[in-house]
């Protein structure tokens, strides 16, 4: 992880007394790309062993899911109200 002083923040355009977090969106790619590997890992180590089939797959899918919402940072925003 790397080590952060200070919110980087920017006004949000809809709301001007509203600041969101302006690195989210770079935030939100790692564990996407995490949840990929572990899912692409798992089919792997399946079709190798020679019991990968739909169904599997299937799972494998949705564990990964479950990974990337598991992983996902909170968005996180401050105004008034």
């Amino acid at each position: 992880m790397e080590r952060r002083f200070a919110l980087a923040a920017t006004v949000h355009a809809e709301r001007p007394e509203t600041v969101v977090d302006r690195h989210w969106r770079a935030h939100a790619r790692r564990p996407l790309q995490c949840a990929l590997a572990f899912v692409g890992l798992l089919m792997l180590l399946d079709w190798g062993s020679g019991g990968l089939t739909a169904a599997r797959a299937g799972l494998w899918a949705r564990l990964g899911a479950v990974a990337f919402a598991v992983l996902l940072p909170a968005r996180i925003s401050a105004g008034d109200g």
